[in-house]
């Protein structure tokens, strides 16, 4: 014997049912909103990470002792790590533009932004070693760590499961 179940759903629940998946549908078409709440978050862990040299994406190495000595010399340079004339850390501090489907970090025009995330060697002849001291990722991780992306699916989560109409 077979049975034949048959649910009927009440046109008001389809109704809103249909509501909800097509606000859902709008939602996933532009993730503007979420990624940009994102940037602000990852930024601060930026910030975080510069401030206390290294601490979010591994320590740096201090200054060499000829290189610390010569900007304890040099007027006008800031004497601290990955700190000349601030222009990197501004740079990236203000920058992070977030669209549709994902955020754009534009550090580019600074000549020196690579080899300092990295490391390797620079200046001159390319004589000068200079140590990776990752500031905008984690270079272990090649990007977003683990951590940051839990928080990236929770914002997303969160900004797609909300019940407002959009």
């Amino acid at each position: 014997m077979e049975v034949v179940t048959e649910i009927k759903t009440d046109e008001i629940v389809k109704k809103e049912l249909q509501e909800k998946l097509d606000n859902l549908i709008k939602k996933v078409k532009t993730l503007k909103n979420p990624l940009t709440k994102f940037k602000d978050y990852y930024i601060s862990v930026i910030k975080k990470n510069y401030y206390g040299y290294g601490s979010e994406f591994g320590k740096w190495e201090s200054l060499s002792e000829k290189y610390a000595e010569w900007k304890n010399r040099t007027a006008d340079v800031d004497k601290r790590i990955l700190r000349l004339y601030n222009r990197l850390i501004k740079k990236a501090f203000n920058s992070g533009v977030a669209s549709d489907d994902k955020i754009v970090f534009e550090v580019a025009g600074l000549p020196y932004v690579r080899i300092h995330q990295v490391g390797g060697y620079a200046g001159k002849d390319r004589k000068a070693y200079i140590p990776p001291r990752p500031y905008l990722y984690s270079n272990e991780a090649k990007g977003f760590r683990q951590k940051d992306l839990f928080v990236l699916q929770k914002i997303i989560e969160n900004y797609l499961l909300e019940d407002k109409k959009q």
